[in-house]
């Protein structure tokens, strides 16, 4: 509408005319109002999909630290486990030894006893036939006197 046109118009249409517009106005306000909604929201979305990526590398980062705990909990168990296969083959190479040094020790000390052994009862034996010898010798002086002492009673008795 031109300006001419305006003129010639009532003050009622006039002020309808503006009420419309009012009206025209205030829905594009509302209208703008919600567009500016929608546009944080989607500018929320979108931060918040950078917070999503951002969480998605920081669980990423938790998850590449778990697994590198778990890898040094691993690398951990399989050294004290070459440690404790280490001091096994140490003691049992201890007890090797200590067992090796314990039969030489007692084969010697058997050995020394039954030499021992061997020696007493070769003096045993040696002092049981030297007893046994003077024992015979006694007899026999005792006997060939008795037997003396007969002929001489039965040499007197002739």
């Amino acid at each position: 509408m031109t300006a001419k046109e305006l003129r010639k118009l009532r003050r009622a249409d006039l002020l309808e005319m503006l009420m419309t517009q009012m009206k025209e106005n205030e829905s594009l306000k509302q209208k703008m109002e919600d567009l500016v909604d929608q546009l944080n929201s989607r500018n929320i979305l979108l931060s918040n999909a950078g917070s999503i990526a951002e969480a998605a590398v920081r669980v990423n980062g938790v998850f590449q630290a778990a697994q590198e705990a778990g890898d040094q909990y691993l690398e951990n168990l399989e050294r004290l486990e070459r440690e404790k296969q280490e001091d096994y083959r140490q003691l049992m190479e201890k007890s090797e030894t200590e067992c090796r040094e314990l039969r030489e020790k007692t084969e010697l000390e058997c050995r020394q006893i039954y030499q021992e052994a061997e020696f007493r009862c070769q003096q045993m034996k040696e002092e049981t036939e030297a007893a046994c010898h003077k024992l015979r010798q006694e007899t026999k002086d005792k006997c060939e006197e008795v037997f003396r002492m007969v002929r001489k009673m039965i040499e007197e008795n002739i």
